[in-house]
């Protein structure tokens, strides 16, 4: 017997509006959570053509420049609100060495940087997601999966390699309670 899944991460995977919207339906549908992280080929079919997509996701993480980008926004706070107001639940923004935020239709949340060297940023993107839908998974709670994304993150870009650093949860769990 398979075991359920709870989460979808989405990623730069595919252009076509329908077959995406399909994607988002089936997790609405089943009660997955879907995570997006839409790619520069999807972001450039405009918003407007991914509205059905964006509209049942639990979750879209983008950087400062993305999200003004796709909304067409010059202020990133009203582009996470346009973004959550089409139906995602949180909205996620990254902003390199000065952090990340999350909107959640209530409230904002701001994640400091960890202080560590930078030697390559390869993978940086992709660990913060992870971190972040398994911090959610976890507690449930924005606050902290915004500190274990950032764990994951931080610990990837001081290695070499997209996937080297990788933490496990207990390690991004240990690091993220220090902050």
């Amino acid at each position: 017997k398979l075991k359920k899944m709870n989460w979808i991460y989405l990623c730069s995977f595919g252009t076509n509006a329908k077959f995406l919207e399909k994607i988002a339906l089936f997790c609405k549908k089943n009660k997955i959570k879907l995570v997006f992280n839409p790619g520069a080929s999807q972001r450039k079919k405009g918003l407007h053509k991914l509205r059905n997509t964006v509209k049942y996701c639990y979750a879209i993480i983008l950087n400062k420049e993305e999200v003004c980008e796709w909304t067409k926004k010059k202020n990133e706070m009203d582009a996470m609100r346009e973004l959550n107001e089409m139906g995602t639940k949180i909205v996620v923004m990254t902003d390199g060495r000065k952090g990340c935020f999350a909107f959640n239709g209530k409230k904002f949340f701001k994640q400091k940087a960890y202080n560590v060297e930078r030697n390559d940023v390869t993978g940086a993107g992709d660990a913060f997601s992870v971190g972040f839908i398994a911090g959610l998974e976890k507690k449930k709670n924005v606050s902290f999966a915004l500190r274990t994304a950032t764990a994951n993150a931080s610990s990837v870009i001081t290695k070499i390699g997209a996937h080297n650093g990788t933490l496990s949860f207990p390690k991004a769990e240990k690091i993220a309670g220090k902050y």
